[in-house]
């Protein structure tokens, strides 16, 4: 049908035919944030626009309910269960009005909790069952987050940092990067991901935002049994379930919506800010100044994106020199690891390992190092770079810190193998060696050079 279709197009099995959005959950959570527009057109206008409208929400339903992500079905059920309490809690007296302010966020809450529970019970038959589960995943992600959290409570990591920091707890336990070497960016959960970036204080100013919009609005719709807010304000309730489970504040489109909901809301509920002509003199200037910086950081992140893909055209082509040009302009303060999270100064390091410039090759590797400590691959590299140095005590640090955080990645282990080796500990050597599937046949070399050696001490 048209609609397996959109979906299945969705999900990547046809390549590029759906280019709407680039993963399913996000085009249902794209698709939940239009409800609100498209309920209250139907409310408001008659005729052949109601019938859009309402062909519209009947056709988005379908398409929620067939993509079947989990967090949204949520969403929209607690969108509805605020929704109905709140249009009808008008005719109630003062002191019920707070108890069901209060019973609602309860209620999301323990939703939620509820949900997390289940899957934390079943965790071990959804392994069994289905070993890429990702709610498994996401749980793994969500205590590495905590830990993190725990050890920088304040001020976190920094903004951008989670996907440096992460991995520092192992990412061992995580089936997608155990066997298919991802690499995470976000822990896909915005609260989680705004505490451990930026602390307590950058999660209480959110926390303050989210406080101050809802004392504004809620006794405003409760009183005047406003549609248009009550729509909109269930619908950020609902995002906030999303918001749980999903990472719908980096996404474009979402953000987009978002600020027109509460561009929205702040003007119906007399939230607008009026500036005197004395304030505007000093505070336009200053959002100039700010407008200006982000385009220039803007302008850098795009050049940074530009030349990295010519890093990769070069590298595909065996050009390291190039590889070296271009990963240098493509550095920048504002730029310096690709999507995929890699440090560029790794691109360029292989461009200096295949022209043999162990020198420099040292420098860009300890930069890689420095930027992303406990990036599993990054350590590897490192560690090979200051054995060739003769730095094998230093390398051997490296190096068991990457097996620690990833023991199945099998450069790690072969650069260890080696390292023993080169310090003539041939027994430690093997033994490491053994610990890859078919280590024989894929290292028959390292094998033969290794049992000689073990040979000629017998």
């Amino acid at each position: 049908t048209t609609f397996q279709l959109i979906v299945s197009a969705s999900r990547a099995e046809f390549g590029e035919l759906f280019l709407l959005s680039g993963h399913e959950n996000l085009l249902s959570s794209l698709l939940f944030l239009l409800l609100p527009f498209l309920a209250y057109t139907a409310y408001l206008y008659k005729g052949k626009w109601r019938l859009v409208s309402i062909l519209s929400i009947i056709l988005i339903l379908v398409l929620i309910g067939t993509i079947r992500t989990r967090s949204v079905l949520i969403a929209l059920a607690v969108s509805m269960l605020v929704f109905v309490l709140l249009f009808w809690v008008y005719k109630w007296k003062k002191y019920l009005k707070y108890a069901v302010f209060i019973g609602i966020g309860i209620t999301v809450m323990a939703t939620v909790v509820l949900v997390a529970q289940k899957s934390v019970l079943n965790e071990s038959d959804l392994i069994d069952k289905k070993g890429r589960s990702s709610l498994v995943e996401r749980f793994k992600l969500w205590d590495k987050t905590t830990q993190l959290i725990v050890e920088h409570p304040l001020i976190g990591v920094g903004s951008g940092n989670w996907q440096y920091n992460y991995s520092k707890y192992g990412v061992g336990d995580i089936e997608k990067s155990l066997f298919y070497n991802t690499v995470f960016k976000r822990p896909h959960n915005d609260f989680l991901w705004v505490l451990s970036e930026n602390g307590i204080v950058g999660f209480s100013i959110v926390l303050l935002l989210i406080f101050i919009i809802c004392r504004k609005i809620l006794p405003n719709i409760v009183l005047y049994r406003d549609l248009k807010s009550l729509l909109l304000f269930s619908a950020l309730v609902g995002l906030m379930v999303i918001s749980f489970f999903s990472f719908p504040k980096e996404r474009i489109s979402h953000i987009a919506i978002v600020v027109i909901i509460l561009a929205i809301l702040l003007k119906d509920n007399d939230l607008s800010i009026r500036m005197s002509k004395r304030h505007g003199k000093f505070i336009i200037p200053v959002l100039l100044l700010g407008l200006s910086f982000n385009i220039f950081v803007g302008w850098q992140r795009l050049s940074g994106e530009y030349y990295t893909l010519k890093v990769y055209s070069d590298q595909e082509n065996n050009d390291p020199k190039a590889v070296i040009e271009n990963g240098l302009r493509a550095t920048s303060v504002f730029y310096q690891t690709d999507p995929f999270c890699t440090p560029l100064y790794s691109y360029i390091g292989w461009g200096h390992t295949q022209l043999n410039e162990l020198d420099k090759l040292g420098k860009v590797s300890e930069k890689a190092y420095q930027l992303s400590p406990y990036d599993y691959k990054v350590l590897s590299n490192y560690g090979y770079v200051l054995e060739r140095l003769h730095l094998s005590n230093e390398a051997k640090i490296i190096l068991l810190e990457g097996y620690r955080i990833h023991p199945n990645y099998e450069p790690t282990i072969v650069n260890l193998s080696v390292l023993e080796f080169n310090q003539k500990n041939y027994l430690a050597s093997i033994n490491w060696l053994s610990l890859i599937h078919d280590y024989e046949i894929k290292y028959a070399g390292n094998v033969d050079r290794i049992n000689q050696m073990l040979q000629a001490e017998k």
